[in-house]
């Protein structure tokens, strides 16, 4: 989505080598606390990103061959995602 500004892409970790889940959130941590209440798995934030929208939508571009569903990707690739701007 491209008419968010003023945030940040982050990227939360479901478990340890569990899925990534990319988004965009004013606040990160607040959207974390948000996620943990309906997932069994302890999240984490792994990284965020100054960012809108549109780079978030340039990342689910860019790992759409890693995604099993949604906005999550399989995290077993993470150390491969360091430098990961589109």
């Amino acid at each position: 989505m491209t008419g968010r500004t003023g945030g940040f892409v982050y990227f939360i970790q479901a478990g340890e080598g569990g899925p990534i889940k990319i988004g965009w959130a004013v606040d990160p941590r607040a959207r974390l606390n948000e996620l943990q209440v309906g997932c069994p798995e302890p999240l984490r934030l792994l990284m965020t990103l100054a960012g809108d929208g549109g780079l978030e939508a340039q990342l689910h571009r860019r790992f759409a061959r890693i995604r099993p569903r949604g906005e999550w990707f399989r995290g077993r690739s993470w150390p491969a995602w360091s430098g990961c701007p589109a």
